[in-house]
């Protein structure tokens, strides 16, 4: 299933309502308020956990759930294949 974001229509702070795709475009390039009145849907730890590095453990850990057989990526290499390494 593949989701989508669209910006269909912006509100200017003057409270003005625009569809016309190219001043979308514009306002989105000359704005960085746009997203200022976006809720946070997660909280700052989370967000830390989310953004830090993973350890080999945890790499570890995450192989040895899947099957053996899967397949990982583009490269096609099974996940026994990074088990044995």
């Amino acid at each position: 299933m593949l989701f989508v974001n669209l910006i269909r229509c912006l509100v200017n702070g003057d409270g003005k309502k625009t569809k016309d795709e190219e001043k979308i475009k514009e306002s989105a390039r000359n704005s960085t308020h746009i997203l200022s009145r976006v809720e946070p849907s997660i909280s700052t730890e989370v967000n830390q956990r989310l953004l830090s590095c993973y350890s080999v453990d945890e790499v570890v850990a995450a192989l040895k759930e899947m099957g053996p057989i899967n397949v990982l990526g583009e490269d096609k290499f099974l996940t026994l294949f990074f088990r044995i390494c």
